[in-house]
């Protein structure tokens, strides 16, 4: 159960890292033009209809946010199951024992 909530910690708190820094890198690129530069080039090669293309960014995040929750969840799922495979393991072979001694 610790390994569970640890690992849905870990994964959640990575999910956000990397949403909020694509976030930071949207922002950039927008004030930087390069957004405008991509609809425009896409609208000229025929995406997009009469209407031009458009990056929907809100569309892209949410998708992207789904998408985190959903492998949040697969890869705790997998976190508990390699735990759980090692607690067998040791618990057939013994495990690994150290020991420390202070040197004299």
């Amino acid at each position: 159960m610790s390994v569970l909530k640890f690992s849905l910690l870990f994964y959640f708190c990575l999910m956000l890292v990397v949403v909020i820094g694509l976030s930071i890198l949207f922002t950039f690129l927008d004030a930087l033009g390069v957004l405008a530069s991509l609809e425009e080039f896409m609208t000229q090669i025929g995406f997009g209809g009469e209407s031009g293309f458009e990056v929907n960014t809100a569309f892209i995040f949410r998708t992207l946010f789904l998408i985190g929750l959903i492998s949040v969840v697969l890869w705790s799922a997998v976190t508990v199951f390699v735990a759980f495979l090692y607690n067998l393991i040791s618990d057939l072979v013994g495990g690994i024992e150290v020991t420390l001694q202070e040197r004299r």
